[in-house]
C-alpha cells in the first residue's frame, strides 16, 4: 500500500484538505495499519493482509 502524501507531487495539499472539516466533514479509512493519510480519519476499518484473504496466492494477476 503506498502513502499519497508521500508518492503524490505536493502531497501534503492532501493532508490539509484532509484536517479541513469544511471539505471533508466525515472521513472513512480502510488500512491494514495506521498510515500518513489514515491518522486524519474519523473511522479506521481493518483491512485484509495478503495473508488473511481466501485466495490462492498468485491467483489473481498483478498488473504492473
Amino acid at each position: 500500500m503506498g502513502s499519497p502524501s508521500y508518492a503524490l507531487p505536493a502531497g501534503d495539499a492532501g493532508i490539509a484538505a484532509l484536517t479541513d472539516l469544511e471539505r471533508v466533514p466525515l472521513y472513512f479509512a480502510s488500512d491494514i495499519t495506521i498510515g500518513s493519510t489514515s491518522m486524519y480519519a474519523d473511522y479506521v476499518f481493518p483491512d485484509l493482509h495478503f495473508l488473511e484473504r481466501w485466495e490462492f496466492q498468485g491467483s489473481h494477476p498483478i498488473c504492473r
